[in-house]
């Protein structure tokens, strides 16, 4: 007998119980949708700005172009703005020079970039950088047009 009132009970609270857990407020709901605004903007400025994430070089040179400060100072104000966010920018060269070379001077691009940004306010631990030197040729071919287009540094978020 007492089991069955047990049993009972139980019956009769799960439904209640189920009703309330499933009931909500109009402030988490509102909290919902101020945060998925806020992600639609955040996904909508990378976007953004994956569209202007390279810098390119000249033969030989590590030093940004003015023609690319307006792109980096992009870059720099969405990191320091979503100090969540981290990049990775990758150096690369054209196909002339030795692998050896080529390495070392893809780094000091990255690295100018790096310097560049951390120069406007972006934190270090924000910024990796990789060298793949010739090894990543963003044209294949053996002219001066695709020597310019391999000479450059990427930002990946």
């Amino acid at each position: 007998m007492q089991f069955s009132k047990m049993v009972k009970g139980v019956l009769f609270a799960l439904p209640i119980i189920a009703i309330t857990a499933c009931s909500s407020t109009g402030s988490s709901s509102e909290s919902t949708d101020g945060s998925a605004s806020a992600n639609a903007q955040t996904s909508a400025q990378l976007q953004k700005l994956q569209q202007v994430n390279t810098v390119y070089f000249d033969f030989d040179k590590y030093n940004i172009k003015q023609d690319f400060t307006a792109a980096l100072d992009q870059h720099a104000e969405f990191l320091r703005t979503h100090s969540s966010f981290s990049i990775v920018i990758e150096g690369h060269a054209d196909e002339r020079g030795t692998p050896e070379y080529n390495i070392a001077l893809g780094e000091r691009r990255a690295a100018a970039v790096k310097a560049y940004l951390q120069g406007r306010g972006v934190a270090e631990s924000q910024i990796s950088i990789v060298s793949y030197g010739k090894a990543k040729p963003a044209v294949l071919g053996h002219d001066e047009r695709a020597y310019a287009q391999n000479r450059r540094a990427v930002i990946v978020y």
